[in-house]
Order: C-alpha cells, then sequence, then structure tokens
C-alpha cells in the first residue's frame, strides 16, 4: 500500500544533523546522476578495466568525484568508502569504522556501457555495520529512492529537481510470509 505525500510532508520530525545529511545524499544523488547523463550513449567514452576485469568509466569517475567533493563539505568528519577509489578501502583495515558512507557511483556499469539506462547512483550512510540513510537514484529512468531520515523511505519521480524535494510516494516493508516465495531477479 502505498500514498502520494505532498513535499512539506515527506518528512515531517526531519530535522537536525541526520536529517541534513539525507539531503546532502539526495542533492548529490541527483547531480551525480545528471553528470552520468552527459556520457550516456557517447561514442567518446572512456573505459577501463578495474584489477577485477570490471569497467570502469570515465563516467564513474566523474560522478565519484562530485559525490566525494560533496560529502567532504558537508560531513567532513564522516569518512567515505567508494567503490572506485580503492585506496578508500584500507580505511577498513579488516574491519568497517563505526560510522562512513559507502558509494557506487555508477551500479551497472556493464549496462551503462552498453546504452541500456539500467543503471543507478548509489550512497548510503552506514553506522555499526548497518545503513542507516540512502539514495538510489536511476538517472536515465528519473526514479529516486531515498531515506529523508531513518526508518522512513520515499520514492522521487519524473522531473527532479536537487534544490526541492518534490511529490514523493511513501515506501513500506511488505512482512515477510514465511509460507509464501518470493523470488528477486537482476539483470
Amino acid at each position: 500500500m502505498s500514498s502520494t505525500l505532498p513535499p512539506a510532508a515527506v518528512s515531517p520530525p526531519a530535522q537536525g544533523r541526520l536529517a541534513e545529511i539525507a539531503r546532502e545524499m539526495r542533492r548529490l544523488a541527483l547531480v551525480a546522476g545528471a553528470e552520468t547523463l552527459t556520457f550516456f550513449r557517447r561514442e567518446d567514452l572512456t573505459i577501463n578495466a578495474k584489477a577485477d576485469a570490471s569497467p570502469v568509466t570515465s563516467a564513474d569517475h566523474a560522478a565519484d568525484a562530485l559525490i566525494v567533493a560533496g560529502l567532504g563539505k558537508a560531513a567532513p568528519e564522516i569518512p567515505v568508502i567508494t567503490e572506485e577509489r580503492i585506496e578508500t578501502h584500507a580505511q577498513l583495515n579488516g574491519e568497517a569504522p563505526s560510522r562512513f558512507f559507502l558509494i557506487d557511483p555508477l551500479d551497472g556499469t556493464k549496462e551503462f556501457v552498453s546504452g541500456a539506462g539500467e543503471y543507478t547512483v548509489n550512497i548510503a550512510l552506514i553506522e555499526n555495520g548497518a545503513p542507516v540513510l540512502g539514495v538510489v537514484y536511476a538517472p536515465a529512468k528519473q526514479r529516486l529512492f531515498w531515506t529523508p531520515e531513518p526508518g522512513f523511505a520515499v520514492e522521487e519521480r519524473g522531473e527532479i529537481d536537487p534544490a526541492e524535494v518534490g511529490a514523493t510516494r511513501l515506501l513500506q516493508v511488505v512482512e515477510a510470509d514465511p509460507e509464501g516465495l518470493r523470488v528477486v531477479a537482476s539483470k
């Protein structure tokens, strides 16, 4: 069951530091997503291979740079671990810090390279091993899923403005049915 909330109702008690961080994560995902679209389906897209042979493009690096710089300004006290910068993984030293940002600036690079719009920009705030805030943005599909505050997730669709939250649809979790079977598939 879902409902449409007016923009002002997106995050009723959304105040304080976590709400600020959530809004900045949302904004950065949108800005980085717009940047990836400038590379989308371009003939001159630079494609390289990572150590694991998976592709990485100039779009991955551009989105990563925007997100890392933005989070560095918004929350310099929180470490950033990003898929595109192996040196950030060294912060783990065998275990994750109690609080950090986890970024995949362009998830679905193979789909991106093939010209399919099935890719996302992902940013999460992790605390004590669990996601507290998150943003998943599909730029080519104009779909944004995010948590304005812990425990509260919404979807924004259509023309999405980085500066202002638009109309949203509340996302709700379905209670697990131990007798039922659910299958999830991904390309």
